[in-house]
């Protein structure tokens, strides 16, 4: 039987091969600010949501489909005193209940597996703003 994912991720912050300064590199290229507002689906447990908002001070919303990983999500957040930056909301990636052009910067990391990357890189990019990240 394959290792559970919450406790073989248990210690990588972001739950995918990015870096804390590559992430912030991207974000602030992307030109993140406190006006900003990001969206990370399948965030796993927030890292990346907790990185942005930290840094630049942005709003960012957390979807995540395993409520093991939302817990950790929303418990990281509150101990890292964010949780008035970070929202972590318990749904699949597919299908997001978010306006288009809400978001500054929208985000798809995660551990590699297989799936349609394009599928859900075009099923993202309508919620980005013109002109955003």
């Amino acid at each position: 039987m394959p290792p559970d994912p919450f406790e073989r991720y248990r210690h990588n912050l972001h739950l995918s091969p990015i870096s804390t300064p590559t992430l912030e590199a991207l974000a602030g290229r992307c030109g993140l600010g406190r006006d900003s507002a990001v969206l990370d689906a399948a965030c796993g447990k927030g890292g990346a949501c907790l990185v942005l908002a930290r840094r630049f001070g942005c709003q960012a919303i957390g979807v995540e489909a395993r409520p093991e990983f939302a817990e950790e999500a929303r418990r990281l957040a509150l101990f890292a005193d964010l949780a008035h930056l970070v929202d972590v909301v318990e749904a699949p990636p597919e299908g997001l209940p978010f306006d288009e052009g809400h978001f500054d910067l929208v985000l798809r990391l995660g551990p590699p597996r297989p799936f349609d990357a394009l599928g859900a890189a075009l099923g993202i990019r309508p919620l980005v703003r013109r002109g955003a990240g």
